[in-house]
């Protein structure tokens, strides 16, 4: 026996055949719950594995450990999100979103703390990204985050293509319409 390598090892004691094992019963608990568990996960940024697996233990006492109850956890997220690649045409799109909670910056004068929100903007074919701390998510507001980005983005990428010159990867093509 100790001649055999790990396949004929596997027939002889298998007789080639594949074994099933059957779920525990730990397991039969925990699947139907993932899909809950990685649902509030993903919309309470401040909740906690440490808080679901409370609530899991105290409805299932016999149930997994802290260390195998995230390792299935983050397994299910893992395989639940799906990846793709997107080609990005340089100069084409531009993302802009609100990033997080409110911040808030001091007043120099008052000392006064003001709420502001953080506009963030990618150009996705080269990466660059711009980040401005607005005063609210008006309309207004968007579009004066959008022009500035705009106008320090295309400056950016008008230097980049200076020292690259335009054989430089990702840069952009910002044109200039005078009134």
């Amino acid at each position: 026996m100790l001649r055999l390598d790990e396949e004929h090892l596997q027939e002889l004691l298998f007789c080639g055949h594949d074994i099933e094992v059957p779920p525990s019963q730990n397991e039969l608990d925990l699947r139907p719950l993932l899909s809950v568990y990685a649902g509030r996960l993903r919309r309470n940024r401040k909740l906690t594995k440490k808080v679901l697996y409370a609530e899991y233990i105290t409805d299932y006492p016999d149930g997994y450990n802290y260390s195998t109850f995230c390792t299935r956890l983050r397994s299910y997220m893992k395989q639940e999100r799906a990846v793709g690649h997107v080609e990005h045409i340089p100069g084409d799109q531009m993302y802009i979103d609100y990033a997080g909670d409110k911040l808030h910056i001091k007043d120099a004068r008052t000392g006064e703390d003001i709420p502001c929100e953080v506009a963030v903007t990618i150009l996705p074919a080269s990466g660059l990204t711009y980040v401005e701390a607005v005063s609210s998510q008006r309309k207004e507001d968007l579009i004066k985050a959008c022009e500035n980005a705009l106008h320090i983005l295309c400056q950016r990428a008008e230097t980049h293509e200076q020292t690259q010159g335009s054989q430089g990867k990702g840069h952009i093509r910002c044109r200039h319409e005078e009134d």
